[in-house]
Protein backbone atom coordinates (compact mmCIF):
# COMPACT_ATOMS: atom_id res chain seq x y z
CA UNK A 1 0.00 0.00 0.00
CA UNK A 2 1.28 3.44 -0.70
CA UNK A 3 1.93 5.61 2.72
CA UNK A 4 0.49 8.79 2.67
CA UNK A 5 3.10 12.04 2.61
CA UNK A 6 3.30 13.37 6.24
CA UNK A 7 1.47 15.97 7.71
CA UNK A 8 2.43 18.50 9.68
CA UNK A 9 -1.01 20.22 10.66
CA UNK A 10 -4.43 18.27 10.49
CA UNK A 11 -6.50 21.45 11.19
CA UNK A 12 -4.72 23.18 8.31
CA UNK A 13 -5.35 19.89 5.95
CA UNK A 14 -8.96 19.42 5.56
CA UNK A 15 -7.99 17.95 2.05
CA UNK A 16 -6.24 15.20 3.60
CA UNK A 17 -8.72 14.54 6.27
CA UNK A 18 -11.17 13.96 3.78
CA UNK A 19 -9.16 11.68 2.03
CA UNK A 20 -8.81 9.50 5.56
CA UNK A 21 -12.71 9.56 6.67
CA UNK A 22 -13.11 7.93 2.86
CA UNK A 23 -10.30 5.39 3.49
CA UNK A 24 -12.28 4.95 6.82
CA UNK A 25 -15.65 4.60 5.81
CA UNK A 26 -15.99 2.13 3.24
CA UNK A 27 -19.06 2.71 0.35
CA UNK A 28 -22.12 0.55 1.93
CA UNK A 29 -22.37 -2.57 -0.72
CA UNK A 30 -25.16 -2.46 -2.58
CA UNK A 31 -28.03 -5.53 -1.86
CA UNK A 32 -28.14 -8.70 -3.39
CA UNK A 33 -31.05 -9.25 -6.46
CA UNK A 34 -32.13 -11.26 -9.19
CA UNK A 35 -34.52 -9.04 -10.53
CA UNK A 36 -34.87 -10.58 -14.44
CA UNK A 37 -34.22 -14.17 -15.32
CA UNK A 38 -30.93 -16.15 -14.81
CA UNK A 39 -29.74 -12.96 -12.77
CA UNK A 40 -28.02 -10.40 -15.81
CA UNK A 41 -29.56 -9.07 -19.64
CA UNK A 42 -26.71 -11.52 -20.43
CA UNK A 43 -28.42 -14.62 -18.96
CA UNK A 44 -25.43 -15.72 -18.07
CA UNK A 45 -27.00 -17.61 -14.73
CA UNK A 46 -23.95 -16.69 -12.58
CA UNK A 47 -23.08 -14.83 -9.62
CA UNK A 48 -20.12 -14.47 -7.41
CA UNK A 49 -20.59 -15.69 -4.36
CA UNK A 50 -19.79 -19.55 -3.25
CA UNK A 51 -22.38 -21.83 -1.34
CA UNK A 52 -21.20 -23.96 1.61
CA UNK A 53 -22.64 -27.08 2.04
CA UNK A 54 -25.20 -27.99 3.97
CA UNK A 55 -27.30 -25.97 3.29
CA UNK A 56 -30.19 -24.84 5.67
CA UNK A 57 -33.95 -25.12 4.72
CA UNK A 58 -35.17 -21.16 5.93
CA UNK A 59 -38.86 -21.63 4.84
CA UNK A 60 -41.03 -22.51 2.35
CA UNK A 61 -44.21 -21.83 1.24
CA UNK A 62 -47.59 -23.40 -0.69
CA UNK A 63 -49.38 -21.92 -3.12
CA UNK A 64 -52.91 -23.24 -4.41
CA UNK A 65 -51.50 -24.61 -7.84
CA UNK A 66 -47.87 -26.11 -9.54
CA UNK A 67 -44.89 -23.64 -9.44
CA UNK A 68 -43.34 -24.14 -12.82
CA UNK A 69 -41.65 -20.95 -13.72
CA UNK A 70 -39.01 -19.40 -11.84
CA UNK A 71 -38.45 -16.53 -9.23
CA UNK A 72 -37.28 -13.14 -9.41
CA UNK A 73 -36.21 -10.83 -6.59
CA UNK A 74 -35.28 -6.90 -5.68
CA UNK A 75 -33.59 -8.52 -2.38
CA UNK A 76 -36.52 -7.50 -0.25
CA UNK A 77 -39.16 -9.40 -1.85
CA UNK A 78 -39.38 -12.42 -4.63
CA UNK A 79 -42.28 -13.04 -6.83
CA UNK A 80 -43.57 -16.37 -8.62
CA UNK A 81 -46.19 -17.09 -11.03
CA UNK A 82 -48.09 -20.22 -10.89
CA UNK A 83 -50.09 -22.32 -13.18
CA UNK A 84 -53.38 -21.74 -11.86
CA UNK A 85 -53.02 -17.89 -13.08
CA UNK A 86 -51.94 -16.56 -9.65
CA UNK A 87 -48.81 -14.22 -9.37
CA UNK A 88 -47.24 -14.61 -5.70
CA UNK A 89 -45.04 -11.49 -4.01
CA UNK A 90 -43.59 -13.48 -0.87
CA UNK A 91 -41.42 -12.09 2.01
CA UNK A 92 -37.91 -12.88 1.06
CA UNK A 93 -37.15 -13.23 4.60
CA UNK A 94 -39.95 -14.77 5.94
CA UNK A 95 -42.05 -16.49 3.12
CA UNK A 96 -45.21 -14.64 4.09
CA UNK A 97 -47.19 -13.92 1.15
CA UNK A 98 -47.63 -10.07 1.03
CA UNK A 99 -50.20 -10.15 -2.56
CA UNK A 100 -51.48 -12.21 -4.69
CA UNK A 101 -52.24 -11.30 -8.23
CA UNK A 102 -54.73 -13.36 -10.72
CA UNK A 103 -53.51 -12.78 -14.09
CA UNK A 104 -56.51 -15.09 -15.65
CA UNK A 105 -54.43 -17.60 -16.97
CA UNK A 106 -51.64 -20.19 -16.29
CA UNK A 107 -48.19 -18.83 -15.74
CA UNK A 108 -45.16 -20.85 -17.19
CA UNK A 109 -42.92 -17.53 -17.51
CA UNK A 110 -40.18 -15.75 -15.07
CA UNK A 111 -41.16 -12.56 -14.15
CA UNK A 112 -39.06 -9.01 -15.10
CA UNK A 113 -38.57 -6.43 -12.93
CA UNK A 114 -37.25 -3.45 -14.94
CA UNK A 115 -38.53 0.43 -15.33
CA UNK A 116 -40.34 0.29 -12.11
CA UNK A 117 -42.38 -2.88 -13.17
CA UNK A 118 -42.75 -6.11 -12.31
CA UNK A 119 -43.81 -7.53 -15.86
CA UNK A 120 -45.34 -11.14 -16.20
CA UNK A 121 -46.47 -13.12 -19.33
CA UNK A 122 -49.21 -16.02 -19.47
CA UNK A 123 -50.33 -18.75 -21.27
CA UNK A 124 -53.08 -16.95 -22.57
CA UNK A 125 -51.01 -14.59 -24.74
CA UNK A 126 -50.89 -11.15 -22.20
CA UNK A 127 -47.79 -9.71 -20.89
CA UNK A 128 -49.04 -7.74 -17.13
CA UNK A 129 -47.15 -5.33 -16.40
CA UNK A 130 -47.96 -4.70 -12.35
CA UNK A 131 -46.51 -2.00 -9.52
CA UNK A 132 -43.93 -4.56 -7.53
CA UNK A 133 -45.10 -3.20 -4.49
CA UNK A 134 -48.98 -3.58 -4.51
CA UNK A 135 -49.51 -6.17 -7.58
CA UNK A 136 -52.05 -3.13 -9.47
CA UNK A 137 -52.28 -3.17 -12.80
CA UNK A 138 -50.81 -0.92 -15.14
CA UNK A 139 -51.47 -2.11 -18.75
CA UNK A 140 -51.69 -5.33 -20.39
CA UNK A 141 -50.39 -6.25 -23.80
CA UNK A 142 -52.18 -9.06 -25.94
CA UNK A 143 -50.49 -11.35 -28.02
CA UNK A 144 -52.08 -13.97 -30.36
CA UNK A 145 -50.60 -17.24 -28.74
CA UNK A 146 -49.32 -18.49 -25.35
CA UNK A 147 -46.11 -16.42 -23.75
CA UNK A 148 -43.84 -19.40 -21.77
CA UNK A 149 -40.48 -16.98 -21.54
CA UNK A 150 -39.58 -14.22 -19.42
CA UNK A 151 -39.17 -10.72 -20.88
CA UNK A 152 -36.63 -9.12 -21.26
CA UNK A 153 -35.47 -5.38 -20.60
CA UNK A 154 -32.59 -3.65 -23.03
CA UNK A 155 -30.17 -0.67 -22.25
CA UNK A 156 -32.48 1.85 -23.25
CA UNK A 157 -35.84 -0.01 -21.31
CA UNK A 158 -37.59 -1.15 -24.17
CA UNK A 159 -39.45 -4.20 -23.21
CA UNK A 160 -38.63 -7.27 -25.45
CA UNK A 161 -41.36 -10.61 -25.45
CA UNK A 162 -42.15 -13.25 -27.89
CA UNK A 163 -44.45 -16.00 -27.70
CA UNK A 164 -45.79 -18.98 -29.96
CA UNK A 165 -47.00 -16.90 -32.22
CA UNK A 166 -43.01 -16.62 -33.39
CA UNK A 167 -42.82 -13.31 -32.82
CA UNK A 168 -40.52 -10.94 -30.89
CA UNK A 169 -41.79 -7.49 -30.25
CA UNK A 170 -40.83 -4.72 -28.20
CA UNK A 171 -43.08 -2.53 -26.35
CA UNK A 172 -42.89 1.07 -24.41
CA UNK A 173 -42.56 0.64 -20.72
CA UNK A 174 -44.57 3.69 -20.01
CA UNK A 175 -47.41 2.71 -22.13
CA UNK A 176 -47.27 -1.28 -23.58
CA UNK A 177 -47.40 0.01 -27.22
CA UNK A 178 -45.92 -2.14 -29.49
CA UNK A 179 -42.70 -0.24 -31.05
CA UNK A 180 -41.49 -2.77 -33.43
CA UNK A 181 -42.16 -6.23 -34.33
CA UNK A 182 -39.52 -9.31 -35.96
CA UNK A 183 -41.27 -12.23 -36.88
CA UNK A 184 -39.64 -15.91 -36.94
CA UNK A 185 -40.89 -18.71 -38.91
CA UNK A 186 -41.64 -21.25 -35.44
CA UNK A 187 -42.43 -20.03 -31.80
CA UNK A 188 -40.07 -18.64 -29.52
CA UNK A 189 -39.86 -20.23 -26.46
CA UNK A 190 -36.42 -18.68 -24.76
CA UNK A 191 -35.62 -15.09 -23.64
CA UNK A 192 -33.54 -12.66 -25.35
CA UNK A 193 -30.42 -12.53 -24.29
CA UNK A 194 -29.23 -9.06 -24.18
CA UNK A 195 -25.79 -6.86 -24.51
CA UNK A 196 -26.71 -3.36 -24.35
CA UNK A 197 -29.35 -2.46 -27.46
CA UNK A 198 -28.15 -6.21 -29.24
CA UNK A 199 -30.53 -9.10 -28.38
CA UNK A 200 -29.35 -12.59 -29.26
CA UNK A 201 -32.56 -15.49 -29.08
CA UNK A 202 -33.80 -18.86 -30.67
CA UNK A 203 -36.51 -20.06 -32.23
CA UNK A 204 -38.21 -23.06 -32.71
CA UNK A 205 -37.63 -22.73 -36.67
CA UNK A 206 -33.71 -23.44 -35.51
CA UNK A 207 -32.71 -20.45 -36.47
CA UNK A 208 -30.29 -17.87 -33.38
CA UNK A 209 -30.48 -14.08 -34.39
CA UNK A 210 -28.69 -11.29 -33.26
CA UNK A 211 -31.13 -8.01 -34.16
CA UNK A 212 -30.19 -4.22 -32.96
CA UNK A 213 -33.37 -3.54 -30.20
CA UNK A 214 -33.16 -0.10 -31.29
CA UNK A 215 -35.20 -1.21 -34.83
CA UNK A 216 -35.69 -4.87 -34.78
CA UNK A 217 -33.12 -5.22 -37.68
CA UNK A 218 -31.78 -8.31 -38.12
CA UNK A 219 -28.01 -8.13 -38.02
CA UNK A 220 -26.85 -11.74 -38.77
CA UNK A 221 -28.19 -15.01 -38.11
CA UNK A 222 -27.04 -18.58 -38.15
CA UNK A 223 -28.92 -21.91 -38.78
CA UNK A 224 -28.48 -24.76 -35.95
CA UNK A 225 -30.92 -27.24 -38.01
CA UNK A 226 -33.13 -28.24 -35.03
CA UNK A 227 -35.16 -26.59 -32.36
CA UNK A 228 -33.60 -24.01 -30.28
CA UNK A 229 -35.87 -24.79 -27.18
CA UNK A 230 -34.58 -22.81 -24.30
CA UNK A 231 -32.70 -19.07 -23.85
CA UNK A 232 -29.12 -18.61 -25.56
CA UNK A 233 -26.71 -16.38 -22.97
CA UNK A 234 -23.84 -13.82 -24.40
CA UNK A 235 -20.65 -13.55 -22.85
CA UNK A 236 -17.87 -11.17 -24.42
CA UNK A 237 -18.38 -11.25 -27.90
CA UNK A 238 -19.74 -14.66 -28.34
CA UNK A 239 -23.05 -16.35 -27.85
CA UNK A 240 -23.90 -20.05 -26.70
CA UNK A 241 -27.33 -21.58 -27.27
CA UNK A 242 -28.58 -25.40 -27.27
CA UNK A 243 -30.96 -27.19 -30.16
CA UNK A 244 -33.02 -30.35 -28.90
CA UNK A 245 -30.48 -32.96 -30.99
CA UNK A 246 -27.83 -31.10 -32.91
CA UNK A 247 -25.74 -29.96 -30.03
CA UNK A 248 -24.64 -27.05 -28.31
CA UNK A 249 -23.21 -24.18 -30.38
CA UNK A 250 -21.21 -21.06 -29.76
CA UNK A 251 -21.07 -18.39 -31.93
CA UNK A 252 -18.75 -15.65 -32.41
CA UNK A 253 -21.41 -12.75 -32.99
CA UNK A 254 -19.09 -10.01 -34.61
CA UNK A 255 -18.11 -12.45 -37.93
CA UNK A 256 -21.02 -14.85 -37.63
CA UNK A 257 -18.58 -17.74 -37.47
CA UNK A 258 -19.08 -20.60 -35.71
CA UNK A 259 -16.62 -21.04 -32.48
CA UNK A 260 -17.22 -24.62 -32.13
CA UNK A 261 -19.96 -27.38 -31.89
CA UNK A 262 -20.46 -29.46 -28.99
CA UNK A 263 -22.79 -33.12 -29.95
CA UNK A 264 -22.21 -35.86 -27.93
CA UNK A 265 -24.05 -39.05 -28.92
CA UNK A 266 -27.86 -39.87 -27.63
CA UNK A 267 -27.49 -36.09 -25.95
CA UNK A 268 -30.74 -34.22 -25.79
CA UNK A 269 -31.12 -30.60 -24.65
CA UNK A 270 -33.90 -28.68 -23.22
CA UNK A 271 -32.07 -26.40 -20.60
CA UNK A 272 -30.62 -23.60 -20.87
CA UNK A 273 -26.80 -23.01 -20.04
CA UNK A 274 -24.73 -21.42 -17.77
CA UNK A 275 -21.67 -19.45 -17.80
CA UNK A 276 -19.03 -16.76 -15.60
CA UNK A 277 -16.76 -16.39 -18.49
CA UNK A 278 -14.55 -19.25 -18.32
CA UNK A 279 -16.61 -22.02 -17.77
CA UNK A 280 -19.88 -23.42 -19.72
CA UNK A 281 -22.19 -25.72 -17.54
CA UNK A 282 -25.30 -26.98 -19.34
CA UNK A 283 -27.46 -30.31 -18.39
CA UNK A 284 -29.07 -32.61 -20.58
CA UNK A 285 -31.89 -35.02 -20.90
CA UNK A 286 -30.24 -37.99 -20.50
CA UNK A 287 -29.66 -37.17 -16.56
CA UNK A 288 -25.79 -35.69 -17.40
CA UNK A 289 -24.36 -32.41 -16.40
CA UNK A 290 -21.90 -31.10 -18.93
CA UNK A 291 -18.93 -28.59 -18.27
CA UNK A 292 -17.29 -26.96 -20.98
CA UNK A 293 -14.40 -25.10 -21.48
CA UNK A 294 -16.45 -21.56 -22.95
CA UNK A 295 -13.50 -20.45 -25.32
CA UNK A 296 -13.02 -23.92 -26.73
CA UNK A 297 -15.42 -26.40 -25.86
CA UNK A 298 -13.99 -29.05 -24.76
CA UNK A 299 -14.97 -31.44 -21.48
CA UNK A 300 -13.58 -30.44 -18.15
CA UNK A 301 -16.69 -32.75 -16.54
CA UNK A 302 -19.85 -34.45 -16.67
CA UNK A 303 -21.77 -35.41 -13.67
CA UNK A 304 -24.24 -38.25 -14.02
CA UNK A 305 -27.29 -36.78 -12.39
CA UNK A 306 -30.75 -38.91 -11.22
CA UNK A 307 -33.00 -37.61 -13.61
CA UNK A 308 -32.78 -35.11 -16.89
CA UNK A 309 -33.10 -31.25 -16.73
CA UNK A 310 -35.62 -28.64 -17.63
CA UNK A 311 -34.04 -26.24 -15.93
CA UNK A 312 -30.63 -24.17 -16.10
CA UNK A 313 -27.91 -24.20 -13.42
CA UNK A 314 -26.68 -21.48 -11.50
CA UNK A 315 -22.57 -20.62 -11.42
CA UNK A 316 -22.22 -19.23 -7.42
CA UNK A 317 -18.69 -18.95 -7.07
CA UNK A 318 -16.87 -22.10 -6.75
CA UNK A 319 -19.66 -23.99 -6.85
CA UNK A 320 -22.88 -24.75 -8.82
CA UNK A 321 -26.93 -24.83 -7.91
CA UNK A 322 -28.91 -27.19 -10.15
CA UNK A 323 -32.03 -29.20 -9.84
CA UNK A 324 -32.99 -32.03 -11.89
CA UNK A 325 -36.44 -32.90 -13.29
CA UNK A 326 -37.22 -35.11 -10.85
CA UNK A 327 -37.09 -32.89 -8.22
CA UNK A 328 -33.19 -33.36 -6.64
CA UNK A 329 -31.15 -30.26 -5.64
CA UNK A 330 -27.38 -30.17 -6.07
CA UNK A 331 -24.37 -28.46 -5.05
CA UNK A 332 -21.42 -29.33 -7.00
CA UNK A 333 -18.05 -28.32 -7.01
CA UNK A 334 -17.64 -26.21 -10.15
CA UNK A 335 -13.81 -27.12 -10.56
CA UNK A 336 -14.41 -30.90 -10.69
CA UNK A 337 -18.49 -31.62 -10.81
CA UNK A 338 -18.27 -33.50 -7.49
CA UNK A 339 -21.36 -33.44 -5.78
CA UNK A 340 -21.44 -31.64 -2.30
CA UNK A 341 -24.86 -31.98 -0.85
CA UNK A 342 -28.22 -32.40 -2.46
CA UNK A 343 -31.71 -32.41 -0.97
CA UNK A 344 -34.83 -34.62 -2.35
CA UNK A 345 -37.65 -31.64 -2.77
CA UNK A 346 -40.28 -34.23 -3.25
CA UNK A 347 -42.18 -32.98 -6.46
CA UNK A 348 -40.75 -32.79 -9.95
CA UNK A 349 -39.01 -29.43 -11.20
CA UNK A 350 -39.83 -27.32 -14.43
CA UNK A 351 -37.70 -23.91 -12.78
CA UNK A 352 -34.50 -22.68 -12.19
CA UNK A 353 -33.13 -22.06 -9.13
CA UNK A 354 -32.10 -18.17 -8.33
CA UNK A 355 -29.52 -17.27 -5.71
CA UNK A 356 -30.47 -13.71 -3.63
CA UNK A 357 -27.30 -12.94 -1.36
CA UNK A 358 -26.60 -16.57 0.01
CA UNK A 359 -30.33 -17.43 -0.23
CA UNK A 360 -31.64 -19.71 -2.40
CA UNK A 361 -35.19 -19.85 -3.79
CA UNK A 362 -36.53 -23.02 -5.96
CA UNK A 363 -40.61 -23.54 -6.65
CA UNK A 364 -41.88 -27.38 -7.58
CA UNK A 365 -44.55 -28.74 -9.43
CA UNK A 366 -46.49 -29.67 -5.44
CA UNK A 367 -46.72 -26.14 -5.19
CA UNK A 368 -43.54 -25.31 -3.00
CA UNK A 369 -41.66 -22.59 -2.55
CA UNK A 370 -38.52 -23.36 -0.75
CA UNK A 371 -35.50 -21.19 0.51
CA UNK A 372 -32.86 -21.87 1.57
CA UNK A 373 -29.46 -20.52 3.00
CA UNK A 374 -26.28 -21.55 2.57
CA UNK A 375 -24.02 -22.69 5.61
CA UNK A 376 -21.77 -20.62 7.31
CA UNK A 377 -18.60 -20.47 6.18
CA UNK A 378 -15.74 -21.81 8.29
CA UNK A 379 -13.87 -19.30 10.65
CA UNK A 380 -10.21 -18.20 9.33
CA UNK A 381 -7.94 -19.45 11.75
CA UNK A 382 -6.88 -17.51 14.53
CA UNK A 383 -3.13 -15.73 14.43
Amino acid sequence: MTSLPPIRSLASAPTVLLLLAGLAVAAPTPPPIWPVFRAHPDLSGSVPQSLTPPLRKAWTFTAEDPIQSTAVSDGQQLWIGSIGGNLYALDLATGSNLWRYAAGDAIEAPALLASNLLLIGTRKGELHALDPQSGQRRWVFTTSAKITAAPACDAAGRILVGGFDARLQALDPQTGSNLWTFTCNSYLNGTPALDGERAVFGSCDGHLRLIDTSNGHLIRDLNLNSYIPANPLISGHSAVAATVDNGVWCWDLPTGGILWQYHPTNTQWMAAPASDGDILIIGAQNRTLHALNLGTGQVRWVHVARDGFLGAPVIAGNTVVVVDEGGHLMLLDRTTGQELWTYPLGAAVHGSPILVGHRLIIGTDDGTVWAFDSAEPPSPPKP
